[in-house]
C-alpha cells in the first residue's frame, strides 16, 4: 500500500469516526412524554391561541389539554420559572429562573429553545409579576419591596431601577404591574388601582380600590377586573371608569380570568365554588365545585370550554360546556422517586409525596392514581402486573391488586420508612431498604418476612440490589463498604472496602457484582474467586452522580449527573458515548429499561415520566479491502442498519440481526451527505 493510500484511508476513517460521534450525539427517536406534573405546584397557567396550555413552576411545560397529557417540557427542571410573560403572537415566553443562575430567560414557543438571557439588577430578589409590552420590545417586572425592573428586549439591557413611589408617593412597599404599551402600565399597590406613564413618569388615572388579589387584564388589554371584598369591578383600562360592577353574594374570588373575547369572567377561591359571570350584565351564569388546595392562577381556553387552575400540587381542569370538574391534569404532583414496569405494558410510579400512579406504557394513559396512607416513596410492581406493593401506615406494606388497586393484604414488616423495594426476576422475593436499620426480604408467595439483616448501631443503607435469582442481597452501607448476604441462611458471603456509593448491579445470576463509587470508579467483583475482574475510573470531572443505570448486557452505564444531564459511558474502552443534555436528560431520580428491553424509562426531578429510544455504540474500522465497516451495538445485542425514509440516512434499528454497514471508500461521500442533519 502506498503512503498516499494509507493517509487517504486514515482520513476516511477519521471522517467516519467524527460522523459517528455526531450520530451518537443525536436524541432520535425523540422521547415520548407519558405523564407529568409540577414538583412544587404550578406557579402560573396560560392558554395559547391553539388551545394548548403553558404552565410554570420549577420548569416550563406545554400540555395537550384535549388529550389531557403532557406534550413536552420547555425548560430544564430547576427552581423558579413560576411566572409567564408571552411575546407578540405567542412567539416566545419569558420566565424567571432562580437556580442555578438567577436570570430572566426568553424561550421560543413551542420548541422551548433559549433565545435570550436577561440580567437581574438584584439577584437575590424574586419577581412577583412579569409582563411584556404588546410589541414585545419591553418587559416589566414587579418586586415585593416596591421596585420596578424594566428590560429592553432587542438589546438585552436592563434599565435603571424605578420605585412605585415615583408614580404614587403615598404607595406602600409592594406592587403588581402589567405593561399595556411600550411606555405605559396598569398596576395596584393594594390601596389603589392606577395607570401610569414610564417616561416621563406620570400618573394617568387612579381609583382608590383595595384589591383582595391580583387584578387581571383581558386578552385585548381593554378591560381590567379587580376583586374587592364582596364584589368584582370591571374597569376600562384607558379611562379607569367602571364598566361593570358584579356583586359576588359572598366572599370575592382571589383569582380571576377573562375569556378570550372578554364576554365571560371566571372567579375562583380556595374552598369556594368556581363562578362564571357574563360581563355584559354581570349575571352569574353557573357555579361548579371548587378546589380545596391553594390556587395560584386561572386561565380560560380560547373556546371558553376549559378552565385551568394552577394550585399547590399541580393543575386542575373544568369543562365549562359540560359543567364538569374539577379533574386533575397533572398525574404526578411531585418528584418521581421510583418506577417499575411489567410485561403486560404497565408502568408504576411513586413520587416524593407518596402518590402512586399506573400508566399504560404504549399510550401514556393513566389507568389509576391514588395516595396511600403513608408518604413512603418506594414501590414494586409484579412482573406480570397483577399486584403492586407500597409502604403502608407504620411498619407495614400494602399489597394492591391491579387494575383497581384495592388493598388485598397488609403485611407487617420489621421497619418502616422505606427508601427502595427490589424484586427478583421471578417476583418471588422482595427486598426492602429502610431509611434506618438493615434490609429485609419478603417471600411473596405468602407475604411473610423471610429474613431480616442487622447492621451496626449507627449504620444505614445507601443502596441495595437483590440478585436476579433472589438468592443473594448486595448492599452499600453508610461507610461506603459493600456487604453481600446469602438470603436463605443470612450468612455474610463477602465484604468490600469503603469507597462505593452508587447502586450495585449483578453481572449474572449472583456470582459477579458491579460497583460504582462517587468518583466514577467502576469495579466488577467475582464473589467466587474474590478477585476484582474489572477496575476503571470514568473521568466524570467531579460531577455529582444522582442515579446510575447499567445496560442490560453490562457493556455500558447511564449516569444521571443532575444539571449536566444524562451521560452514557461504554465500559470496554472507558469512553463517553453521548451526553443527553436537552429533553432526555436533567436530574433523573429513577431510571429503568422496559421489560422487552426496547425502551428507556426515565422518572425526573421535574415530576415527568418519559420513554426514550435505546442508546447505542458505534464501532468503526476497515476490512482487508479498505472498505469502512460501521457496526452499531445496542444495550443487549448488535443492531441492524436501515435507511430512513424522511432523511435517507442510515440509522440502527433494535431487534434486528446486527448486519454491519460496509462503506466502500468510493461511496463514502454519499454516506457522509446522508448522515449529516438537514
Amino acid at each position: 500500500m502506498s503512503a498516499t493510500a494509507a493517509v487517504s484511508r486514515a482520513a476516511i476513517l477519521g471522517t467516519v469516526v467524527l460522523l459517528a460521534a455526531g450520530l451518537q450525539g443525536s436524541e432520535r427517536p425523540h422521547i415520548h412524554w407519558l405523564a407529568g406534573g409540577h414538583p412544587f405546584g404550578a406557579g402560573a397557567v396560560r392558554f395559547l391561541a391553539d388551545g394548548r396550555l403553558l404552565s410554570a413552576g420549577a420548569g416550563l411545560k406545554l400540555w395537550n389539554v384535549s388529550a389531557q397529557r403532557l406534550e413536552r417540557t420547555l425548560s430544564t427542571p430547576r427552581l423558579g420559572e413560576d411566572l409567564i410573560a408571552l411575546g407578540p403572537g405567542e412567539s416566545w415566553a419569558a420566565t424567571m429562573s432562580w437556580y442555578p443562575v438567577r436570570a430572566l430567560v426568553l424561550r421560543q414557543l413551542p420548541s422551548g429553545a433559549e433565545l435570550q438571557r436577561l440580567p437581574l439588577a438584584d439577584t437575590n430578589l424574586p419577581l412577583v409579576a412579569l409582563s411584556a409590552s404588546p410589541d414585545g420590545g419591553w418587559l416589566l417586572g414587579s418586586s415585593g419591596d416596591g421596585r420596578m425592573f424594566r428590560w429592553h428586549v432587542p438589546s438585552g439591557e436592563i434599565l435603571p431601577t424605578k420605585h412605585i413611589r415615583d408614580f404614587r408617593p403615598q404607595a406602600p412597599a409592594g406592587w403588581l404591574g402589567w405593561l399595556v404599551s411600550s411606555n405605559e402600565f396598569v398596576a395596584t399597590d393594594f390601596e389603589a388601582v392606577f395607570r401610569a406613564r414610564l417616561e416621563p413618569p406620570g400618573l394617568l388615572w387612579e381609583r382608590v380600590i383595595k384589591p383582595g388579589a391580583a387584578p387581571v387584564l383581558s386578552r385585548d388589554q381593554r378591560l381590567l377586573a379587580v376583586s374587592e371584598t364582596n364584589r368584582v369591578l370591571v374597569l376600562d383600562v384607558v379611562t379607569g371608569e367602571t364598566v361593570r360592577e358584579i356583586f359576588t353574594q359572598g366572599e370575592a374570588p382571589t383569582h380571576l380570568a377573562f375569556s378570550a373575547d372578554a364576554t365571560r369572567l371566571v372567579g375562583a377561591h380556595r374552598d369556594l365554588p368556581v363562578r362564571v359571570w357574563r360581563v355584559a350584565d354581570g349575571a352569574l351564569e353557573f357555579t361548579l365545585p371548587g378546589l380545596t388546595e391553594s390556587i395560584t392562577g386561572l386561565a380560560l381556553s380560547p373556546d371558553v370550554r376549559t378552565l385551568a387552575a394552577g394550585h399547590q400540587y399541580g393543575i386542575s381542569l373544568w369543562d365549562l360546556e359540560a359543567r364538569k370538574g374539577p379533574e386533575e391534569l397533572t398525574a404526578l404532583p411531585s418528584v418521581v422517586h421510583s418506577l417499575a414496569a411489567s410485561t403486560n405494558g404497565l408502568v408504576a410510579v411513586g413520587t416524593g409525596l407518596g402518590h402512586v400512579a399506573v400508566f399504560d406504557l404504549d399510550t401514556g394513559e393513566r389507568r389509576i392514581a391514588w395516595k396511600p396512607g403513608s408518604i413512603g416513596r418506594a414501590l414494586a410492581l409484579a412482573p406480570s402486573g397483577e399486584w403492586l406493593v407500597t409502604a403502608g401506615v407504620g411498619n407495614t406494606l400494602d399489597v394492591h391488586r391491579l387494575p383497581d388497586a384495592t388493598v388485598e393484604r397488609t403485611v407487617p414488616i420489621p421497619r418502616g420508612s422505606l427508601e427502595r423495594l427490589d424484586l427478583s426476576i421471578a417476583g418471588d422475593r422482595l427486598a426492602a431498604q429502610p431509611q434506618e436499620g438493615g434490609p429485609f426480604v419478603i417471600r411473596t408467595a405468602d407475604w411473610t418476612v423471610e429474613r431480616s439483616f442487622e447492621l451496626g448501631r449507627n449504620d444505614w443503607l445507601r443502596a441495595m440490589r437483590l440478585s436476579p435469582d433472589g438468592q443473594r442481597l448486595a448492599a452499600v452501607l453508610s461507610d461506603r463498604s459493600v456487604r453481600v448476604w446469602q438470603v436463605d441462611d443470612g450468612t455474610v458471603l463477602a465484604t468490600l472496602g469503603a469507597e462505593y456509593s452508587g447502586q450495585p448491579e449483578w453481572h449474572d445470576a449472583g456470582t459477579r457484582l458491579w460497583l460504582l463509587s462517587s468518583t466514577g470508579r467502576v469495579t466488577r467483583w467475582n464473589l467466587t474467586s474474590g478477585e476484582v475482574e474489572y477496575d476503571q475510573t470514568l473521568p466524570i470531572e467531579g460531577a455529582n452522580i444522582v442515579r446510575a443505570l447499567w445496560l442490560p448486557d453490562r457493556s455500558g452505564i447511564l449516569l444521571s449527573l443532575g444539571d449536566l444531564g444524562l451521560e452514557l459511558w461504554r465500559l470496554d474502552r472507558v469512553e463517553r458515548v453521548i451526553r443527553f443534555d436537552e429533553e432526555v436528560g436533567r436530574a433523573c431520580l429513577a431510571m429503568a429499561f422496559s421489560p422487552g428491553g426496547d425502551r428507556l424509562l426515565l422518572g425526573r426531578y421535574d415530576a415527568t415520566l418519559t420513554t426514550a429510544g435505546l442508546p447505542f455504540f458505534l464501532n468503526v474500522g476497515t476490512d482487508d479491502s479498505g472498505a469502512v465497516v460501521v457496526q452499531a451495538h445496542g444495550p443487549t445485542a448488535p443492531l441492524q442498519w436501515e435507511t430512513r425514509t424522511d432523511t435517507t440516512g442510515w440509522e440502527p434499528v433494535a431487534g434486528q440481526s446486527g448486519r454491519e454497514l460496509i462503506l466502500p471508500a468510493v461511496g463514502l461521500q454519499r454516506w457522509v451527505r446522508a448522515m449529516l442533519p438537514r
